[in-house]
């Protein structure tokens, strides 16, 4: 099953600690900031039992708007990553997932949730 999801952030006359961040896994929520945020995410969601699957995922977020005080050189952030999930209780599609997700500059994250969060 392919997921889609798409955002958008729009911060106006924000000091530039509340303006608009990268919304994508890999990233940290504030490292780089923006008047506005755009993000799009593919998720490619597989079974490979009936209580196992895996995920594979990519997608890309850009910052833009005037900003005096970038806190990075890049407009666009591209990230990839895949994960495992396991189903704990079938009935109820109950399950945990396990992934990693990498970004550009050093940035990547390894993530443990229960559900999907979209």
């Amino acid at each position: 099953m392919l997921a889609v999801r798409q955002n958008n952030w729009m911060s106006i006359n924000a000091p530039v600690i509340a303006q608009s961040t990268v919304l994508l896994r890999g990233y940290k929520l504030g490292q780089y900031l923006a008047p506005y945020m755009s993000s799009l995410e593919f998720e490619e969601r597989l079974s490979l039992h009936r209580r196992w699957g895996a995920t594979l995922f990519t997608g890309a977020a850009a910052l833009y708007g005037e900003n005096d005080s970038r806190s990075a050189n890049n407009d666009v952030y591209p990230m990839w990553g895949a994960g495992l999930h396991f189903v704990i209780k079938p009935v109820q599609r109950m399950l945990v997932n396990f992934e990693y997700a990498q970004g550009v500059e050093d940035n990547r994250g390894v993530y443990l949730k229960f559900g999907y969060g979209w």
